[in-house]
């Protein structure tokens, strides 16, 4: 299965389950919602505009602060290992700041990977 965004309403999961949502520290800090209350620090005009925030706001946070880089390092560390990995929001099924924590792990394992068999490929010329 490999990396799992879903609806705690929806769902429920035990191991490798990571809670993404207000107010942990991998939340999205942007909302859209207007007319209540919510943990969001910033609003912005629409869902769209949401993810696109997290997108940068993620690659921000993962170079300047430890415990969210401590986070992600740990559910990308069980995810390399081959178990299943569980992000648990309100937003899904539809797009969400999950979709975009799963896409850049999945990106991660790819290159490291790619890296891996430059470095094999690199070693067998040499020999």
């Amino acid at each position: 299965m490999g990396i799992k965004v879903y609806n705690r309403k929806d769902e429920t999961h035990t191991e490798n389950n990571y809670r993404i949502y207000r107010p942990f520290v991998l939340g999205n800090p942007y909302t859209w919602i207007t007319g209540k209350e919510t943990k969001a620090i910033y609003k912005v005009p629409d869902r769209a505009a949401s993810l696109r925030a997290y997108d940068h706001y993620f690659d921000l946070m993962y170079r300047s602060n430890l415990k969210f880089r401590k986070a992600v390092d740990y559910i990308y560390e069980r995810y390399k290992a081959g178990d299943d990995v569980f992000l648990e929001c309100y937003c899904h099924p539809e797009p969400c700041h999950g979709d975009i924590i799963k896409e850049k792990l999945e990106q991660r394992l790819m290159k490291e990977k790619i890296e891996a068999m430059k470095d094999e490929k690199t070693e067998g010329n040499n020999t």
